[in-house]
């Protein structure tokens, strides 16, 4: 004889799953974030700029027309939500995404825009103890950050 209430139970237990199940298909756990990285005195489209999600592993670089993509874990996001630019002969950039957007849960891409990097500024060195001293108190810094 079969126990019609272990059988409503377990249909029940279904029900419940299924409609957890539904209502995460709506919530994505990474967030697309995406952009251009350019040139401030060009504005030509600056390729192999690295693109990291500050204080993670998070990072990608841009391609050849400066576009890039970045797919951070959306709770890594929400807790650190600044990306930094970096490439050869350029300043580095730091910019912060409003939390307003990192709030949607629905949301599933990010277009940033246009991210402009203003080219290093060139020193004159005396000797090459200066040079190798200056690049050194910068790597220093960055190190610091």
């Amino acid at each position: 004889m079969i126990d019609f209430r272990y059988v409503r139970a377990f249909l029940y237990s279904i029900c419940l799953i299924s409609i957890s199940l539904q209502a995460n298909a709506f919530v994505s756990d990474t967030l697309t974030v995406k952009g251009f990285v350019k040139s401030k005195e060009t504005s030509k489209p600056l390729a192999s700029v690295n693109v990291t999600l500050k204080n993670s592993a998070t990072k990608t670089k841009s391609d050849s027309k400066g576009s890039f993509s970045l797919k951070p874990q959306r709770n890594i996001l929400v807790s650190n939500p600044v990306l930094h630019f970096s490439a050869p002969g350029f300043e580095s950039a730091e910019g912060e995404i409003d939390s307003k957007y990192l709030k949607d849960l629905k949301l599933k891409e990010l277009n940033i825009g246009v991210v402009l990097m203003e080219k290093e500024e060139e020193k004159d060195y005396n000797s090459l103890s200066q040079w190798l001293f200056a690049k050194a108190k910068n790597a220093v810094k960055a190190i610091v950050k």
